[in-house]
């Protein structure tokens, strides 16, 4: 992986969570934000997370642990970016 790949995330990236958060839960972008709780939304199940993971590693080329695919890990846009950040180092 290039070094840039490695580098923290931009605001870029969290805006383009912020989206697929949004398209995947079926959610306007404007009704949520980096800490609104995903499972609150009553949106975020099984399928939608595989859909979140499939976007990580496909979209953003970055392989998860096993141990990362967490609902923790899934709770949140900000969340979701820290995982993200994380797989880059």
């Amino acid at each position: 992986m290039s070094t840039s790949a490695r580098s923290a995330l931009t605001g870029s990236d969290t805006q383009r969570i912020l989206g697929v958060v949004a398209e995947t839960l079926d959610i306007e972008a404007s009704d949520i934000d980096l800490d609104t709780d995903l499972h609150g939304t009553g949106r975020l199940d099984s399928l939608a997370v595989v859909a979140l993971v499939a976007f990580v590693e496909d979209e953003l080329g970055l392989k998860l642990a096993v141990g990362e695919i967490v609902p923790r890990n899934f709770s949140s846009v900000r969340r979701i970016a820290e995982l993200v950040e994380r797989a880059r180092r």
